[in-house]
């Protein structure tokens, strides 16, 4: 699979109308990712927070969104794009069932857009 690269590849959105720690609680229920995995910290402004998912293929972590109960996902996923999108979909699909939406591009070593995760017409439930 090799190793997670120093610059970004994918960019998503978290959609969350309770905030970030039930996200965590879902990632580390269904996909059995453990407190070091998945940590909600402080962030820099006033009750603002900050979900940052660590593991050996990936390194993702949320900043605000414009948008109301929505946060960046962005960061590092390790391998191909196909390799990309396996690490991506359990996590997307997880949080599918527990009731979130996210969704994620995905770009090449040389910044080309490749895909989406969860792709065109693929069923999350």
């Amino acid at each position: 699979m090799g190793e997670i690269p120093g610059t970004a590849n994918v960019f998503g959105y978290l959609h969350s109308t309770v905030g970030l720690l039930p996200v965590r609680d879902a990632l580390c229920s269904r996909l059995g990712m453990s407190a070091e995995q998945v940590r909600v910290k402080p962030g820099s402004e006033q009750g603002t927070q900050t979900l940052q998912i660590e593991t050996s293929t990936c390194s993702l972590e949320t900043s605000p969104a414009r948008a109301l109960n929505t946060w960046r996902l962005d960061g590092a996923v390790a391998g191909s794009p196909e390799e990309i999108f396996e690490t991506l979909l359990p996590l997307v699909q997880s949080l599918g069932w527990a009731g979130f939406s996210t969704r994620f591009e995905i770009y090449d070593a040389a910044f080309q857009f490749v895909g989406e995760c969860p792709r065109e017409g693929s069923s999350l439930r």
